[in-house]
């Protein structure tokens, strides 16, 4: 009466109450506060309404959490088993994966799943099951042997690539990831490392793009460990890929000593002009960015004479006249109007020579203003002999 509202109704609330508290008082009033503050258990003269689906969708407290963890060896053998392979999975899972992890049938997953929503472990949303609490599935999982767990783990990875089509694996990138690298002890077959390898590299790219630098180091690191010695000569690309990136995600991350060592090491092993002209110029912004201005520069000229440009470390300022008068013949009749229509550069080698002279000439800026003029000059003429980049404007 009270409440005004049918019996039915109410006992909804209450189950749902009940469950969420194990039916200690305590926990019972701060619950009530707590849907109350959250707008799924609300007053109005007609009565009190709430949102069972709301209320049924929180999460339980800490102090309930732990209650509930000291009875989790109540629960049948069954409902344990399934708790536990539920627990690898993540916060939620699936009762088809469940059922093709566990090699059982759906509708005895269901029926031991149903316990732990009838228990209060667990609730049902959708397609998916769900803990009530973080505490709930970290105690289930530190259950697990960890020889058992990197099984587990290993197989949901593998069921994870079975189900994800490739134009939808990036969505799910940093799960599919995360399984398998757990799992990475078992993986035997060399292609099938190097298929996590490439994985590690996306997960880390999409890491570092979120400026997530330790943690896209961390998936670049994995990338690595699982590569072989003979990965430069069979897997250059993606070799030369995780360690460039790894590189730049520790420095992005402040790491400058690993950093260094990394550029190092991938230095080695590019015999590509390109890939070091990538090289040096990440070290050119590092050094600046560091406050190692006169390092950046001594990088930069050395980079620039891997692409034939010779800048001397003293700059006289007949060099310098001598580009202006280039310019001018390069320049000929066009107007610079014209220079919007020129055509863009296509030449690779043209436009990391462009990049390097932007970056050395930042560097140069703090170091000697007649090396900043002469790079510039030698920018300008770039430009107008091979057209426009980014870099042009």
């Amino acid at each position: 009466d009270m409440m005004k509202v049918a019996t039915g109704d109410l006992e909804d609330l209450a189950d749902q109450l009940h469950r969420k508290t194990e039916g200690n008082p305590f926990f019972l009033v701060s619950f009530i506060q707590s849907i109350c503050d959250s707008g799924l258990l609300v007053h109005s003269p007609l009565g009190w309404k709430w949102d069972l689906g709301g209320i049924t969708a929180m999460k339980v407290s800490e102090n309930v959490a732990e209650l509930m963890v000291a009875k989790i060896r109540s629960l049948s053998p069954e409902t344990r088993d399934i708790m536990v392979l539920a627990s690898c999975v993540g916060n939620r899972v699936d009762v088809e994966s469940l059922a093709v992890l566990a090699g059982r049938q759906i509708v005895e997953v269901l029926s031991d799943i149903q316990e732990a929503v009838n228990r209060g472990y667990m609730y049902h949303e959708g397609r998916h099951y769900h803990f009530v609490h973080d505490r709930i599935q970290e105690m289930l999982y530190s259950m697990i042997d960890h020889p058992e767990r990197v099984a587990i783990h290993y197989r949901i990875g593998k069921l994870l690539l079975e189900k994800t089509v490739e134009a939808e694996l990036m969505e799910k990138i940093y799960y599919v990831a995360h399984q398998l690298n757990a799992g990475a002890s078992l993986i035997g077959r060399r292609d099938e490392r190097v298929r996590l390898s490439t994985i590690n590299l996306a997960a880390g790219r999409k890491a570092k793009e979120a400026t997530a630098y330790a943690e896209a180091a961390g998936y670049f690191g994995k990338g690595i460990a699982l590569l072989d010695d003979a990965s430069w000569e069979r897997e250059y690309r993606l070799s030369w890929d995780l360690h460039f990136e790894r590189a730049e995600a520790e420095y992005l991350k402040g790491d400058f000593a690993v950093a260094s060592s990394l550029f190092d090491v991938v230095m080695g092993y590019s015999p590509d002009l390109i890939d070091r002209g990538r090289i040096y110029d990440r070290l050119i912004v590092m050094y600046t960015n560091m406050g190692e201005q006169a390092r950046a520069v001594e990088l930069g000229l050395e980079a620039l004479r891997l692409f034939g440009i010779r800048i001397p470390r003293r700059v006289r300022r007949a060099a310098i006249l001598k580009e202006i008068a280039k310019a001018r013949l390069l320049l000929g009749r066009r107007r610079i109007v014209d220079l919007v229509d020129s055509p863009v550069v296509d030449d690779p080698a043209a436009v990391m020579a462009m990049t390097i002279c932007m970056d050395a000439g930042t560097a140069a800026y703090f170091v000697d203003n007649n090396i900043v003029a002469l790079i510039a000059m030698k920018l300008v003429n770039m430009s107008l002999k091979h057209g426009n980049t980014r870099i042009s404007s």
